[in-house]
């Protein structure tokens, strides 16, 4: 989401906007209510991780408020579909990563040193209440609650447009 968040800054494509608000904006809500320090706690880190997630948390509200930029109708459907597109080339990055640097495509032991980018090859140690079970089985209720928060997220627009088109 970094990267597309300076992409969505520079060209402020729509459908950079709606990635971001609708899979950046409640991943990186979640990721500061259950942060995970994964290189430490010291003074920069804890600084690190907090404001890189409020800032991918605030970048939409920026969009929204600022640039006066609105969903479209259904594309928290179409963000949703692209971020299937985004895991399986992560998963692909992921696999290679691990084959070229540590000789192995999937981690021999739970906390083998790996490249886990987005959590897709083992689950997060944070507390967070999405992630159920062991691996792949958390990938699925991630995913549910990835495509609620996405359709929690755009009733809002939904409602304000019907409110105002009466």
């Amino acid at each position: 989401m970094w990267l597309n968040a300076i992409y969505l800054l520079f060209s402020q494509k729509q459908w950079s906007f709606e990635l971001m608000l609708f899979i950046g904006m409640p991943a990186a809500f979640h990721s500061l209510l259950t942060p995970q320090l994964n290189h430490g706690d010291s003074l920069f880190y804890i600084f690190d991780f907090f404001f890189s997630h409020g800032w991918l948390f605030a970048i939409s509200f920026y969009c929204i408020f600022i640039l006066k930029m609105r969903p479209r109708v259904h594309s928290w459907w179409y963000s949703f579909l692209k971020l299937q597109d985004i895991i399986l080339l992560v998963f692909i990055v992921n696999f290679m990563l691990n084959l070229y640097s540590f000789g192995y495509i999937i981690p021999p032991f739970e906390y083998s040193e790996t490249s886990n980018y987005m959590y897709l090859l083992s689950p997060p140690i944070a507390d967070n209440p999405f992630v159920i079970g062991p691996w792949p089985n958390y990938l699925l209720g991630l995913l549910f609650a990835t495509f609620l928060h996405s359709l929690i997220v755009y009733l809002p627009f939904y409602f304000f447009k019907k409110l105002r088109n009466d």
